[in-house]
């Protein structure tokens, strides 16, 4: 099976302190809505400044029930897509497939597979019908005698992340079949249970959720975003023009002197601010609004002004979400040659060069990750999990490397010489057990945006 012309290129254009992807046979691209072959080719020419690898893992359950079916050809159509989406507007990040991604097997775990294991006697007949919002905080923060008692998530996670940071030094992306969920439904006054689409991902989580097939489409472009610390563009949905006036209006009686349209400039109150992206009202205001389906890609049918009560005055306000961003809900629109900002990447770049993605770029330091798919033993508990972070720290500490999931150097993790206030010797390593119970249950508990 031949690669994508694209990939070709990209993989050709590995620097040093990246990880190389296998040997391409070239092919050239079949021109597919919303990508300009011709221009994409021309981008691939340019030489990125970062190549990250990418290892797809295929999953089921336990039976073998309810698998993955993505192949290497979607695998590779969907890196197609998101170095294209990279290399836009100056961008200087690509992608590569890791040789570990397992295209010929499914890992059989239940626990790797599910995004959460419903409960005994559960079913979503069950979930949809039961009405006590004070028996499960849907794995949130809060007590955690208050958590998974209609879905688990936390098996799932920690077995997800201990797959994932056994493997830092790649992008681990889960093609699941498991695709369940709970949540509360406050107007319906019960629980709901889902089976999401889509993907997920987090800045502060080890792994990319991904629907059991995908392809040529900006999906993994936008999960991987918000794996490199990119967030949504986009604050409130407003159902129409009346809507969004009210969201506009009581902004700017919450903070005074401030834009009414901020309210809708979702990735400018994040954790990772992007301050050079318009506010975003979402697709739902244009529809209602203008017809159609929300990516009409005439400037004047993505542009809507209101009259907004600031104190005393009106002001008309216009907005205009950049529908070519791949951070925003128009992702899927294929009028659009989707991008990152310069903003964004800034915070990509922070990821890459001092966050938690240096793993990424600081090439292969030997044993200490995990370069096979089998994931052996499954991890699912606290326990299991801080063992492997100590065994992982320990190596890198012995060949001088950082440990990527750490905020501040040494800061959890050290040397045994260096134990200080705080620090246990544990296993010939330094250990500070406080900071790494925070660590675990943020890796636990990351927010995953969709």
């Amino acid at each position: 099976m031949t690669r994508p012309f694209l990939l070709a290129l990209f993989a050709l254009a590995v620097s040093s302190s990246a990880t190389a992807a296998p040997k391409p046979q070239g092919a050239n691209p079949v021109a597919k809505p919303g990508i300009n072959p011709a221009a994409a080719a021309n981008a691939a020419l340019i030489k990125p400044k970062y190549v990250l690898p990418i290892q797809f893992v295929r999953t089921a359950d336990d039976d073998g029930g309810r698998a993955s079916t993505l192949t290497q050809a979607n695998a590779e159509a969907a890196i197609a897509r998101a170095n294209a989406v990279y290399a836009r507007k100056g961008g200087d990040v690509a992608f590569s497939l890791h040789p570990a991604s397992n295209f010929d097997a499914v890992i059989e775990s239940t626990k790797l597979n599910r995004d959460c294991i419903l409960a005994a006697g559960q079913t979503d007949a069950t979930i949809n019908a039961n009405s006590d919002g004070d028996l499960d905080n849907n794995g949130t923060v809060g007590d955690d005698a208050d958590r998974d008692k209609l879905c688990d998530y936390t098996t799932s996670t920690n077995a997800r992340t201990a797959y994932a940071v056994a493997r830092a030094d790649r992008i681990i992306v889960f093609s699941r079949g498991g695709n369940d969920a709970v949540a509360w439904d406050a107007d319906a006054g019960h629980w709901a249970a889902s089976h999401p689409s889509g993907g997920a991902s987090s800045a502060d989580g080890f792994y990319v959720r991904m629907p059991k097939s995908f392809g040529n489409d900006t999906l993994l472009a936008h999960e991987v975003g918000h794996y490199l610390h990119t967030a949504h563009t986009f604050g409130p949905n407003p159902a129409d023009v009346s809507e969004a006036k009210a969201l506009m209006e009581q902004w700017v009686k919450d903070h005074p002197g401030d834009d009414p349209a901020k309210v809708f400039d979702g990735d400018s109150r994040v954790k990772y601010q992007v301050l050079d992206t318009p506010p975003d009202p979402r697709a739902t205001l244009l529809i209602a609004a203008k017809g159609g389906d929300g990516c009409d890609p005439d400037p004047a049918y993505g542009r809507i002004t209101i009259p907004v009560k600031v104190g005393n005055t009106t002001k008309n306000v216009t907005l205009e979400p950049d529908r070519a961003l791949v951070m925003s809900y128009f992702k899927g629109c294929a009028g659009f040659d989707h991008y990152q900002s310069k903003g964004q990447y800034e915070q990509i770049h922070k990821a890459l060069e001092s966050g938690n993605r240096r793993g990424l770029v600081e090439g292969d330091p030997g044993s200490c990750y995990d370069n096979g798919y089998d994931p052996g033993t499954v991890v699912t508990t606290e326990q299991q999990l801080a063992a492997l972070l100590r065994k992982i720290s320990k190596c890198l500490i012995l060949s001088k490397r950082v440990m990527p999931w750490e905020p501040v150097e040494l800061d959890i993790y050290a040397p045994v010489e260096q134990v200080g206030r705080g620090f246990q010797s544990q296993g010939g390593i330094a250990v500070h057990p406080q900071r790494e119970l925070q660590l675990m249950r943020t890796l636990r508990r990351a927010e995953a945006e969709e």
